[in-house]
C-alpha cells in the first residue's frame, strides 16, 4: 500500500521510523529466524515438538514487504540469534520456500502465546493511537481486515507520525489473518480515514493497491 498526503512532506522520515520500529517489532513478535546453518533457499532448523499439535504459518513475500523486508533471507537473518525453540515465545522451525515466502512451525503453546500477543499489540496501538491524538482513534474489525482511522482535520493535515502508526496496525492486522488461518498465506487489509467531525469517509485504500491520498480540499468535501 502506497501512503501519501498533501501538506505531510516528511513522509520519508516516517519510512525510517517506520523500519526502525519493525526492527525491533520482528524481534519481539520472534516471527523469523534460524540458526546460521539454515540461510539457503529450502533449508530449516527443527526440534521435536513435546506434543502432537504443530501449526505451519506461512507469511508470504507481501507481508514481509509490508514488514520492510526485500527478501525472506534477509527476514530470517534479521532475527535468526533470537529464536528460541523451547520457548513459548519462540517457534520450533523455520523454512524459506522456493516462492520466498517463509514458513514457521510452531507448538500448540507457542501458537497461542503469539495469537495472544499479537492481539494484545493491535489493543495497544490503538489505544496509544487515540492517547497520542486527541479526538482520533482506530476502530479494526472482527476479521482484522479492515482499519478504520478517524482524524481531525488538524492532524490528518499536519505532519506527524500518525501515517506510521496506520502502517504498524496494518502488520499486526496482516500478522493476524495469516496466524489465524495456518498454511493460507493470504490476507488483505482496508484502511478507511473518515473526519472525525461529521463521520465522513475521505479516503479508502486497500493492501492490494491503492493510495491513502488526499488534500486539504477533500476534507471540505467531508464536512
Amino acid at each position: 500500500m502506497v501512503y501519501s498526503a498533501k501538506n505531510v512532506k516528511k513522509l520519508r522520515s516516517f519510512v525510517v521510523v517506520l523500519l526502525a520500529l519493525i526492527v525491533a517489532l520482528a524481534g519481539a513478535m520472534q516471527l523469523y529466524g534460524c540458526s546460521s546453518e539454515a540461510r539457503e533457499q529450502g533449508s530449516a532448523v527443527s526440534k521435536q515438538p513435546s506434543d502432537e499439535s504443530t501449526y505451519n504459518i506461512i507469511y508470504n513475500q507481501a507481508l514481509l514487504n509490508v514488514m520492510g523486508y526485500s527478501t525472506a533471507d534477509e527476514a530470517i537473518r534479521d532475527s535468526d540469534e533470537s529464536n528460541d525453540p523451547d520457548s513459548e515465545a519462540g517457534y520450533l522451525e523455520a523454512h524459506v520456500l522456493d516462492d520466498g515466502s517463509v514458513s514457521l512451525t510452531y507448538s500448540s503453546e507457542q501458537y497461542d502465546y503469539t495469537l495472544d500477543w499479537t492481539k494484545k499489540q493491535i489493543e495497544s496501538s490503538c489505544s496509544s493511537f487515540a492517547s497520542l491524538y486527541d479526538g482520533c482513534s482506530f476502530e479494526v474489525d472482527d476479521g482484522w481486515q479492515t482499519i478504520d482511522c478517524y482524524l481531525t482535520p488538524d492532524v490528518a493535515t499536519s505532519v506527524g507520525t500518525w501515517l506510521s502508526s496506520i502502517q504498524i496496525v496494518e502488520i499486526y492486522c496482516a500478522q493476524m489473518q495469516t496466524l489465524e488461518h495456518p498454511g493460507d498465506a493470504s490476507w488483505t487489509v482496508t484502511i478507511n480515514l473518515y473526519n472525525v467531525e461529521t463521520g465522513q469517509l475521505v479516503v479508502s485504500a486497500s493492501s492490494e493497491g491503492g493510495t491513502l491520498s488526499f488534500t486539504p480540499e477533500d476534507w471540505g468535501v467531508s464536512s
